[in-house]
Parts: C-alpha cells; structure tokens; sequence
C-alpha cells in the first residue's frame, strides 16, 4: 500500500515563514505531484486542499519555476477550479486560488 502523497517540489507549509522554492531552468522535464485530501500537523491550520508544486500554506511560500524546456506533468487530485488552469506546460498558476491553503500563505507555479 502507497502512502497518502505529501508536500513536493516547491511547497511551504510546515511553520510560519517557511519558503519552498524550486528552479529548473532547461530541458525537457516530466513531473508528478499529489493533491492530498487532506494535511495537518502539530500548531498547523489543515488544508483541505494540501497542494504540491508551488504550494504555500501555514503562511508559507510556495515557488515552483520551470524556465524552459517541453514539460509534462500529473497531479495527482488536483482540484478543478474554474478559471484556473491545471499545472501543466506554458501555465501560470497565481497566488490566491489553488497555490494558496486554508492557513493563509502564497504559492505560485509558472512553466514558461
């Protein structure tokens, strides 16, 4: 049996001031994260959206750069929001929809 997916590539979510960054700057790069159902942790405001790639939470920092290549991604759960894209190649995903937890925070995702 599979664990239930956490925080990858880019996520902050842990305590208060926490900074996720990830960079890629070139090549062509395949990437999968997961969207648990839910997460939480000792003094921690659960999300019940706990995101990964470029996710912040707990008034956390989430930055997920891809600079450059053909991408591929699968999210695992990602929840369809509407208006805002799904992480994928030459996609921007803004702070203050599915970048950003219930426990305020800020994350962002852009493949250019």
């Amino acid at each position: 049996m599979r664990p239930d997916p956490r925080f990858t590539q880019g996520t902050a979510n842990v305590l208060p001031g926490t900074i996720g960054v990830f960079v890629d700057d070139a090549g062509d790069d395949s990437y999968h994260g997961a969207f648990a159902g839910q997460f939480s942790g000792p003094f921690q405001n659960p999300s019940t959206r706990a995101g990964s790639l470029g996710f912040g939470n707990n008034q956390g920092l989430g930055v997920f750069l891809d600079g450059a290549g053909t991408d591929s991604y699968q999210v695992d759960g990602e929840p369809v929001v509407p208006g805002v894209p799904h992480r994928g190649n030459a996609t921007t995903v803004n702070p203050g929809n599915d970048s950003t937890g219930a426990g305020v925070g800020a994350g962002i995702f852009i493949d250019q």
